[in-house]
């Protein structure tokens, strides 16, 4: 989905975990896995390289993630369009205040129905495919 690199910080999964290997069908062997030992230190590098980062979040007042792919399809600017890093939180518990905060902007994918989320892989395969469409697009 055109993703440059993984950044993994302390306490996300193992690259080299049998299932996160299967499940990224190969991108563990072709895409570089940067760990970095804290979430304050992957911001910190991301906007040293002029990146948004984007959260994932069903918080009240986050952007529709249909919203940001059709601006960005009619107008050809916008988050997507630019560098831009998408943050995913843990499956449990999503992203602390102290994470949300520290993001440019936070991105909520809308469901119909009674679930309460995505799964972590759910969630990250729409919003990659949101940032590879805009950029198709462009």
């Amino acid at each position: 989905m055109g993703a440059r690199a993984i950044i993994a910080v302390k306490g996300s999964v193992d690259a080299s975990n049998p299932k996160v290997i299967r499940s990224s069908a190969g991108s563990v062997f072709h895409l570089p896995i940067v760990p970095l030992s804290s979430f304050d230190e992957a911001c910190q590098c991301l906007h040293d390289q002029r990146c948004v980062i984007l959260g994932t979040s069903g918080a009240q007042g986050a952007y529709s993630l249909s919203q940001l792919m059709s601006q960005a399809a009619l107008e050809g600017c916008g988050w997507l369009v630019q560098s831009h890093a998408w943050v995913f939180g843990n499956e449990a518990q999503g992203m602390s205040d102290e994470e949300m905060a520290a993001c440019d902007a936070l991105v909520m994918i809308p469901m119909s129905g009674q679930a309460e989320s995505l799964n972590v892989a759910s969630a990250a395969a729409m919003c990659l495919f949101a940032s590879q469409n805009a950029r198709v697009g462009e």
